[in-house]
């Protein structure tokens, strides 16, 4: 086969050599097998000399090369209108590109890809002209037809040219002679590119356990590459290779299975090297959920609030923690989850109002994952504003918000009722008379008594709860303590040898660690952990009529009030409302004070029922059937 030039010949070759050598061309586009990328070539020419790391102008091409649907090529030589571009990419070896005139440097032909493609060897066949083959020449590749990087830069010996070179990812490609000729112009019958296998999916993949998981291997290359794998997969996971150069994993490990496992995805198209991929593939465990629900919500301050987390699916062992305002929640720090029903239920108590974001963080059991809960807003209020007057023979009235929940019998053996305590719900209240008989109502808990305990005295002056209500201390007018339930004891006045008669209250500190007296001049005795912030006494203040004490909701002080409602405060952390001296008002009988809930004020009452409102405190009417039953002798506020 014989190419006929404009006004001369190209070199002959006789009829029947021509299409054995044409077949043998096609054969080799059919089946060959490509040459991994020697080592560095350099091109020669009249006054450089080039070299393109990587690249092999000697290679030799081999299986399929890539499909040219969309490839438009252009070039700078004036070539006629029988030997356009376009005759490159036509897959017909009886068609040709051609520059008719010599090589020069500088001429270049040039295919556009249309999309990206990843390559790394280019053919250029000349059968039809065996002396065309170009002299010198370099690979230049770009993304945007505009910035050019040279691939390789090779000089040509003969036809067929074939170059390889380090793996390329462009949308356009164009050979560019470097070197020219007087005797020969430049043709091209066939030009093709072809791709070593790579292999572009992750090399990482977390699996879950007990659950259908998918990972698709893909790949790039010319021909389409073949996937192989090699290795132990997780449990339950198999691996299958299609033909269009993608495989898959698929599957579901049994629930419990971890660990790391890694196997190697090997991709082969005889193009190059094999491609190699290690991936690496995890089990952290079975993926779960944790809610949280939160009762009562919401809250009374002093009340027990249940947190119940709930894990899914139901793990094996584990612990939940939960957290309130990002700080672990005392006592709830690491709680085992019930392997029967997944949950993990504790409970706190908050002693002062509050609007908490809680929430539950499960982890711990080998084979499951860890999760966390939404965050859930706890609301702990405040009780609404009231109080409580108890009466000598055991008579009980509320007002406003709290409600009488029952009375006590007194006798000559229990002695009058000298104090009452409530509850920091407001739901309950303690009674003590002056043997030390104490009796427990709504959500307030009995811990026992002195005739419980075979002790017989009659000058009991007041009771006071700890500051978590599991407990309560009984005080006797010498400054004997006994303590119940969680009350610490931490002193006495006889402990100390210490003889007085006139005690007439006591509060508790914050947390348990210690507690005040006060007596009837208003000296304040303190022990344990108990602060003393001052006393009448110590202000030369000299009076006999102090009836109570009363702490601070925060432990930062303590108010005195005498008989007459003189009210004296102490610390910072209380503050002073006013005082009946102060607003004119003449009485010699007030028996006790109580604080309204925000600390905004306090109520004063007197022996005959009268209750006085300070700050916010709102005094309301008098109790149907109190003045029956008169006299009042404690108060306690909700």
């Amino acid at each position: 086969m014989t190419y006929q030039r404009r006004g001369r010949h190209s070199g002959h070759v006789a009829g029947g050599a021509a299409i054995v050598a044409a077949l043998a061309i096609m054969t080799c586009f059919l089946a060959p097998t490509i040459s991994p990328a020697s080592a560095a070539t350099t091109t020669s020419t009249s006054t450089t000399t080039t070299t393109v790391p990587g690249s092999d102008c000697s290679a030799s091409a081999d299986g399929t090369a890539f499909g040219r649907s969309g490839w438009v090529a252009s070039t700078n030589a004036p070539s006629s209108s029988a030997d356009v571009p376009a005759n490159a990419l036509d897959g017909k070896l009886t068609t040709r590109f051609s520059t008719s005139e010599h090589q020069a440097p500088g001429l270049y032909f040039e295919v556009k890809l249309g999309t990206a493609q990843v390559f790394d060897e280019l053919a250029m066949e000349v059968p039809g002209s065996p002396t065309d083959y170009a002299r010198a020449y370099d690979v230049e590749v770009s993304t945007n037809g505009s910035a050019w990087a040279t691939a390789a830069a090779c000089a040509g010996t003969s036809t067929s040219e074939i170059v390889s070179f380090s793996t390329q990812t462009a949308r356009y490609v164009r050979v560019v002679l470097t070197a020219g000729t007087t005797s020969d112009w430049w043709s091209i019958d066939e030009f093709n590119l072809y791709g070593a296998p790579v292999i572009t999916s992750a090399a990482t993949w977390r699996v879950l356990s007990g659950r259908d998981n998918t990972f698709t291997v893909t790949t790039t290359g010319s021909p389409v590459p073949v996937l192989s794998e090699s290795g132990t997969l997780p449990p339950g996971l198999v691996f299958k290779a299609a033909s269009n150069g993608t495989a898959t994993i698929s599957g579901a490990p049994p629930y419990n299975a971890t660990g790391r496992y890694e196997v190697t995805i090997t991709a082969s198209n005889g193009v190059g090297n094999p491609a190699v991929q290690h991936l690496v593939i995890t089990l952290p465990g079975v993926s779960t959920t944790t809610s949280l629900s939160l009762s009562p919500n919401p809250a009374s301050v002093g009340e027990a609030i249940t947190y119940l987390a709930q894990v899914s699916p139901r793990p094996i062992g584990g612990a939940v923690s939960f957290f309130a305002e990002g700080a672990p929640v005392p006592g709830c720090g690491s709680v085992a989850v019930n392997t029967t029903t997944g949950q993990a239920t504790c409970s706190a108590t908050y002693w002062s109002n509050e609007h908490l974001g809680v929430q539950a963080f499960y982890s711990g059991a080998t084979g499951f994952g860890p999760s966390s809960s939404a965050v859930y807003y706890e609301v702990v209020n405040l009780p609404a504003p009231g109080y409580w007057l108890a009466t000598a023979h055991g008579q009980v009235y509320g007002s406003g918000a709290a409600q009488s929940l029952g009375d006590v019998a007194t006798s000559a053996v229990t002695g009058n009722v000298v104090g009452i305590a409530a509850t920091l719900t407001a739901k309950g209240y303690w009674v003590v008379t002056a043997n030390g008989t104490v009796n427990a109502f709504g959500d307030a808990r009995y811990y026992g008594d002195l005739p419980g305990l075979g002790k017989r005295v009659s000058d009991i002056v007041a009771i006071a709860p700890t500051s978590d209500a599991r407990g309560y201390y009984l005080v006797g007018a010498d400054g004997g303590f006994f303590t119940f339930g969680d009350a610490t004891f931490h002193g006495s006045l006889p402990g100390i040898h210490l003889h007085v008669k006139d005690i007439v209250g006591m509060v508790a500190t914050p947390g348990g660690s210690g507690y005040l007296l006060v007596g009837s001049d208003g000296g304040v005795f303190s022990f344990g952990a108990g602060r003393f912030y001052g006393s009448l006494p110590g202000l030369r203040i000299h009076v006999h009529d102090i009836r109570a004490i009363l702490p601070s909701s925060t432990g930062g002080g303590y108010i005195l009030v005498g008989a007459d409602g003189g009210a004296f405060t102490f610390g910072t952390g209380v503050s002073f409302h006013g005082s009946l001296p102060g607003e004119g008002v003449r009485v010699a009988d007030i028996v006790g004070i109580a604080l309204t809930p925000d600390d905004g004020g306090y109520y004063m009452a007197g022996s005959d029922g009268h209750v006085f409102g300070f700050g916010d405190a709102q005094a309301g009417p008098e109790p149907t059937g109190l003045a029956s039953n008169l006299p009042v002798t404690a108060i306690a506020g909700t």
